[in-house]
């Protein structure tokens, strides 16, 4: 809980301290960017896992669908997720903000603790 909260600090300091570029009013903010990209990623995983035990799957079909219940979900349109898309890639500084925390999040969640077996 403690690494969860230094990193979203971590975040909202690098993005709204230090001179910074003011993010547009028309841009999805680094935070539910963060969100928003998760469940993308989630949504190809799942679509991967689904297509390999389902060789019938239309998988741009399925694609679609999932990231329109996505886009759904967080009230946001195409349209506004390609432009906010647009201007974070040409953003590299703020691009990297997003995917550290997606890397930190994913890193919390799937590092297993390591389990020490004994022999008796």
């Amino acid at each position: 809980m403690k690494v969860f909260i230094l990193s979203l600090l971590v975040v909202f300091f690098l993005a709204f301290c230090g001179g910074k570029k003011r993010i547009p009013r028309d841009i999805i903010s680094i935070e539910k960017m963060h969100l928003v990209l998760w469940d993308v990623i989630k949504a190809d995983e799942y679509i991967m896992y689904r297509s390999n035990k389902d060789s019938s799957l239309h998988k741009e079909k399925e694609t679609v669908k999932l990231y329109k219940r996505i886009l759904d979900t967080y009230k946001i349109t195409e349209e506004d997720f390609r432009k906010s898309m647009n201007y974070y890639q040409k953003n590299p500084d703020l691009l990297k903000i997003i995917l550290d925390s997606i890397q930190k999040k994913a890193d919390r969640i799937y590092s297993a603790p390591e389990t020490i077996s004994t022999v008796e």
